[in-house]
């Protein structure tokens, strides 16, 4: 039989492929394995960039002293340079810190503290310039920073008591009954800045034989600068009679309650809410949302704030009583989460089993309409919903389900999961701290999931999916994008996107930053280096077992060629032979120009294979260790032998 020698050309390659899945039937643009690689730069694979520890330094106060739990940033003013490093660690009494303006941390001053087992489960968002946290404290209450300092309850909460009255001087004032209540203010100068609810009603009947009625001001419950006495002829509509800073505590009403009304009304009972403890937070750029509830038994509810620049007093923090939407209360489980931002006019809210979007209605009133959009899958958790683009630059939103990775978009639900499936089978859903966390890598188009695998109860694994190399195939399946990453930088409890370069002025570039679970008071900066902090780790790409013979005869395998970026380092090439039967490797070999070269090939001598059924090439770390590569290609030539046994 006529041996004639072919070669055959290995990339550019799309991802990972499931290992549970049979490699008959996978597509050729995968690869069995790509371990601690990423695919944004080479033909086969980059190895992934490793990790720094960010400084933990305090002002004053701190540092931290358990692990850090919640990550999140802000942009007080939308200018990326002034962008802010939020922390909360689970210390017994939990530290809250700010990294802003340079490299030291600062303490945030705390009006409730968060409760330590569930800081893994705080969220944010910004609106309206403010940051705003949902988290599980000893109060009924969700809280916002406005000042970047202090952690505060949100909006103003109202007197606990109804003030008291009683007749003053002597005189004639008539006995007229009327009725008192009063509200809690914060003022600026004359400008009001947040308004309370109303206290309860006291009905007072002057004696006719004073000269007033002294109202003497109940005790606020939360600071305030002034108190707002209403008063009503009827018990019905109520009138502003005075607004007195705090240091005078009583005001005498001389005037006939028939002349109430030439004052202003006051606000309308039930405008002035404030907000419940809501898990989760989220924003249409006109109104804060919240979902879900620590305290309130609402847990298929999503509250809203009043409009952003309607009539009233700080409408970005108060809660009107009829604002929020029930989303079928016990069905499909509760609310798991909240997509931070509109997409595509909608507000996406996500339950265990259900995806739900509010749409927009025009009406004052009942501003959303919820709509079911699917009840096969939902989200596992809030931190799992990340907003990105799909492999057209179109916006959509990527969430982890009980049943793997999905996408919602222009198409609609997609499921992206096949080619992790032997990675998702490992997935501990029931995690006792943090089952999954992601970001949106955007100057990479990566979404990262960290993900808890066994026994793990914090996430120790990461995919990442490459959202412009996976395709949608064979009618709605998308296939290819994926790679695996295992390592210290994947051990994590939260992750969020934040400058690159951290200073005085904080730059525009981003990179995925983590809250690492080693040891305690670590944030970590990913895709920096080549090691996890001096870790180092092992790297590289297995191809699919190639089968020249087609199952029908054997070949044997010759040294192949490697075309690697200039500067790639300690690479070693292995044969695979008939599925692991036999590994056979080569020397390592590093890619050094000797001009100006970018791109270099190598025959790695000495490396071949025989009598095969089946060939497949791995490239990368023979172990771990400190190194970087970036292959291009690689070109395997064979010669077929006789027919298989």
């Amino acid at each position: 039989m006529s041996r004639q020698r072919k070669h055959h050309p290995v990339g550019p390659l799309r991802g990972r492929s499931s290992a549970s899945e049979s490699p008959y039937r996978l597509p050729s643009f995968l690869a069995a394995e790509m371990l601690n690689v990423d695919l944004f730069k080479g033909g086969i694979g980059n190895r992934r960039g490793g990790s720094s520890a960010l400084s933990m330094t305090f002002s004053s106060g701190g540092p931290f002293t358990g692990t850090i739990s919640h990550l999140s940033a802000h942009l007080p003013t939308g200018v990326p340079s002034a962008g802010e490093l939020w922390a909360v660690d689970d210390a017994a009494t939990p530290i809250m810190g700010k990294l802003a303006g340079g490299t030291t941390w600062a303490p945030i001053t705390l009006t409730d503290n968060w409760t330590s087992a569930d800081v893994e489960h705080i969220d944010a968002v910004t609106f309206n310039g403010k940051r705003f946290f949902a988290g599980n404290t000893a109060q009924d209450r969700t809280h916002v920073s406005r000042d970047g300092s202090t952690l505060e309850r949100m909006g103003q909460g109202a007197p606990a008591a109804a003030p008291t009255v009683a007749n003053t001087g002597a005189g004639s004032y008539a006995a007229t009954t009327r009725y008192y209540r009063q509200r809690e203010a914060v003022l600026s100068g004359s400008t009001r800045l947040f308004v309370s609810e109303p206290s309860a009603v006291v009905s007072f009947t002057p004696s006719g034989a004073g000269a007033a009625a002294r109202i003497t001001k109940a005790t606020a419950v939360e600071d305030s600068t002034h108190w707002i006495l209403e008063g009503s002829a009827d018990n019905e509509t109520f009138y502003e009679l005075a607004t007195t800073a705090n240091g005078t505590t009583t005001y005498d009403d001389s005037a006939a309650p028939s002349t109430y009304s030439s004052g202003t009304e006051s606000y309308t009972a039930g405008d002035y809410s404030t907000w419940p403890s809501v898990k989760y937070l989220a924003t249409d750029g006109n109104r804060l949302l919240g979902a879900g509830s620590w305290e309130s038994g609402f847990t298929s509810r999503v509250w809203f704030s009043a409009l952003l620049g309607a009539s009233g007093v700080g409408n970005d923090e108060r809660l009107p009583t009829d604002n929020y939407v029930d989303l079928n209360e016990q069905d499909g489980g509760v609310i798991t989460g909240i997509c931070k931002q509109s997409v595509y006019g909608y507000v996406w809210v996500f339950k265990r089993s259900q995806i739900w979007r509010l749409v927009s209605t025009g009406i004052a009133t009942a501003p959303y309409r919820p709509i079911c959009e699917t009840r096969e899958v939902g989200a596992i958790s809030n931190k799992s919903i990340i907003v990105a683009e799909d492999s057209a630059g179109r916006p959509a939103i990527y969430f982890y389900s009980d049943k793997g990775p999905y996408r919602l978009g222009v198409n609609g639900v997609e499921y992206l999961g096949r080619d992790v499936q032997d990675l998702h089978d490992t997935f501990n859903k029931d995690a006792s701290s943090v089952a999954v966390h992601g970001v949106y890598y955007r100057e990479k188009h990566q979404v990262w999931w960290w993900i808890a695998t066994g026994s793990a109860n914090d996430p120790d694994q990461r995919i990442v999916f490459d959202t412009e190399l996976g395709r949608v195939v064979d009618e709605d399946e998308t296939r290819g994008g994926w790679v695996k990453h295992t390592g210290e930088n994947c051990e994590a409890r939260c992750s969020v996107m934040f400058a690159s370069t951290v200073g005085a002025s904080m730059s525009t570039a981003q990179k995925p930053y983590i809250g690492q679970t080693d040891a305690a008071n670590r944030v970590w900066k990913c895709d920096t280096g080549t090691t996890d902090a001096g870790t180092t780790y092992r790297a590289y790409v297995q191809s699919l077992p190639f089968r020249f013979g087609n199952d029908v005869q054997k070949c044997q395998a010759f040294p192949p060629r490697i075309a690697a970026l200039a500067g790639s380092t300690n690479v070693t090439v292995s044969y695979i032979r008939d599925e692991g039967d036999e590994t056979r490797s080569g020397s390592v070999v590093s890619f050094t120009a000797v001009g100006s070269e970018t791109l270099l090939r190598k025959l790695i001598e000495g490396l071949e294979t025989a009598d095969a059924d089946s060939v497949a090439i791995r490239i990368g770390d023979a172990s771990a260790q400190d190194a970087t590569w970036t292959i291009e290609q690689a070109v395997i030539p064979y010669e077929l032998r006789e027919v298989a046994a």
